[in-house]
């Protein structure tokens, strides 16, 4: 009968500590907004990698003064644009909420645009937890990061890129076959 009362009452531990003892959300960190949006202004982007440097990336970052920071990459095939939004977090007001958005892309990501979007970011979510919890930046961390955030509204499945590539093959299709009618 012991054991029996000692698993239930280390099953109604466990089931108050899950409901009560939430983990504390991902995008939100123990400092306030001003100390936040001066580390993620000053981000150290570190060395470039060779294949980087064929490409011509260039990483920057510029902030408003105050609650908003943007990371740009740019390259010879792509420019990126990430939005850092910083507020204070409504549960704590010395804590800060960061919303990343991010837009352009690639020329050549085509219908894998979603996932190359969301490559992207879940590398700028790595970099900005790295810069704020002092940790240094680990990109092989980036999608184990990222997978707590919430999204940003782009679809980035492989399904979606299946369909984007499907409709884009129809369209082509559609196009030569017009051309071929007008060449007659």
């Amino acid at each position: 009968m012991n054991i029996f009362a000692g698993t239930g009452l280390v099953a109604v531990a466990g089931g108050l500590l899950y409901v009560f003892a939430q983990p504390s959300a991902p995008d939100v960190y123990n400092m306030p907004v001003g100390t936040a949006y001066t580390q993620l202004a000053n981000v150290d982007f570190g060395e470039l990698t060779d294949g980087q440097k064929a490409a011509k990336i260039q990483y920057s970052a510029r902030g408003n003064g105050k609650d908003k920071v943007f990371w740009t990459t740019r390259g010879s095939h792509v420019r990126v644009e990430c939005e850092l939004s910083l507020q204070p977090a409504p549960e704590a007001a010395d804590s800060t909420h960061v919303t990343v958005t991010c837009n352009g892309g690639s020329a050549s990501d085509g219908a894998a645009s979603g996932i190359a979007h969301n490559m992207h970011r879940n590398t700028v979510i790595e970099r900005l937890d790295a810069a704020l919890t002092g940790r240094p930046f680990d990109r092989e961390r980036a999608g184990q990061t990222a997978y707590r955030w919430p999204g940003d509204g782009v679809e980035g499945g492989y399904a979606n890129a299946v369909g984007k590539a499907i409709e884009m093959d129809h369209e082509m299709r559609q196009q030569k076959a017009e051309w071929q009618k007008s060449a007659r």
